[in-house]
């Protein structure tokens, strides 16, 4: 049997206890959050807008964030309980989201800067008010200090399809595609001004009448959101 003097002994104690304090005490046992900021249309798309963000914990307030150009905003240190994540999207509407914390661990939500209930907008599309045999389209211009576009989309019903034309591209609409068109023109209501130098401008143009939307935010990008889902491509 091999025998370890008293100091020896002593030392080699110490060093275990003082490791294992200290493995102890960098447990981290806390919860976090982990609050992603994205545009769900396309969450590998870069947005500039980042809205602040108020937190309620339990229903009181509890943190106020300026993410700034950040996309990932992090929460340590929490407590059990029910934190309530309040943003403006795009659209210029109050959104929220809930998340309830019961045990220490790490967890994760995903702000949609581009938020909206359509059923309670208020608003129509023409696309759901179409006749068989009918047609209608909508033209895109878009101004800034180093381009000028323009393009037009024509949407028509033939008996039991929608048609989208595009150039010299033309295709029967999926459901969901049908979908993505209404909620195009539901979201385009919400854009009033803005402070960017490129103006896009929408026409609506339905029998006799012409709606005309002028966008100047650079957040919402809903023709090149729409091509693309549409046709494949910006």
């Amino acid at each position: 049997m091999i025998s370890i003097p008293k100091l020896q002994f002593v030392s080699l104690a110490l060093i275990l206890f003082t490791a294992t304090s200290f493995i102890f005490l960098n447990t981290d046992d806390s919860a976090s959050i982990e609050i992603y900021i994205t545009d769900c249309r396309d969450p590998e798309s870069h947005s500039y807008f980042t809205p602040n963000l108020t937190i309620l914990k339990d229903g009181q307030d509890f943190q106020s964030i300026d993410p700034g150009f950040g996309s990932k905003v992090t929460l340590k240190d929490l407590e059990i309980g029910t934190y309530t994540i309040y943003y403006q999207s795009i659209f210029g509407n109050k959104e929220k989201q809930e998340i309830v914390i019961s045990e220490s661990k790490s967890h994760s939500v995903t702000i949609c800067i581009n938020q909206l209930d359509y059923s309670a907008s208020g608003y129509s599309a023409v696309i759901d008010e179409l006749e068989v045999g009918e047609s209608y389209r909508i033209n895109y211009e878009s101004q800034g200090c180093f381009h000028s576009d323009s393009e037009t989309i024509s949407i028509g019903r033939i008996d039991g399809h929608y048609l989208v034309s595009w150039g010299d591209t033309s295709k029967i609409l999926s459901q969901t595609e049908h979908d993505l068109i209404r909620q195009f023109e539901i979201e385009m209501n919400y854009m009033k001004g803005g402070g960017c130098t490129t103006t896009d401008t929408y026409t609506v143009l339905y029998k006799e009448k012409q709606k005309e939307i002028h966008d100047r935010t650079c957040e919402w990008n809903g023709w090149d959101f729409l091509t693309k889902q549409l046709f494949g491509e910006y």
